[in-house]
């Protein structure tokens, strides 16, 4: 039967020589581990920030949605919905273009705070539309013009909005609600 290498005296020679030279490097070295130790720490930490950084610019946790709204359910998101909505009817019921505007903006406004609600991001409402896909939203096509007039009308406070593009607009937005199952 024949000895392994550590059996044999060179082989006990070497491993103590290794040992030896171990225990040198060692003392030479642990005194200055601290140094590529804390570059260590301090590229994870900058390359964490990075990751955190790009995932934030690049809106990765929006959640962009892809099969349905996702509006919240419940009665109070609807009573809320329903009593601005009386509210923009009551605007129209008015003879003053200016109400019609305004009427406008608060429609505009109402679908901009349920895509907020249902988790998409953007600064206006046409930057959340632009998210939204028409088997989620059947009259997307419509909702984008009614919601190029409210912008018209944010833009330009002195536009005085004719009453049947006021109530067309306005019925687009209705629909919309009514295809949320809002209305």
């Amino acid at each position: 039967m024949k000895n392994s290498l550590p059996d044999t005296i060179l082989g006990q020679r070497l491993l103590h020589w290794l040992a030896v030279m171990h225990d040198k490097a060692a003392g030479a070295v642990g005194p200055y581990l601290w140094i590529p130790k804390t570059c260590a720490v301090l590229l994870s930490i900058l390359f964490l920030w990075g990751i955190a950084y790009i995932l934030f610019k690049t809106d990765y946790f929006a959640g962009k949605k892809e099969a349905s709204l996702d509006v919240p359910d419940g009665n109070f998101a609807k009573v809320k919905m329903r009593s601005a909505w009386e509210k923009v009817r009551a605007r129209m019921g008015t003879q003053d273009p200016k109400e019609w505007g305004q009427a406008m903006l608060e429609a505009d406004g109402i679908l901009n705070e349920i895509f907020k609600m249902s988790g998409y991001l953007g600064a206006h409402t046409s930057e959340k539309l632009d998210l939204v896909t028409e088997e989620q939203l059947p009259s997307l096509g419509d909702v984008r013009r009614a919601d190029r007039i409210a912008m018209h009308i944010a833009e330009n406070p002195d536009y005085d909005i004719p009453y049947e593009e006021a109530l067309d607009a306005l019925r687009i937005y209705k629909k919309a609600f009514q295809e949320l199952n809002l209305l």
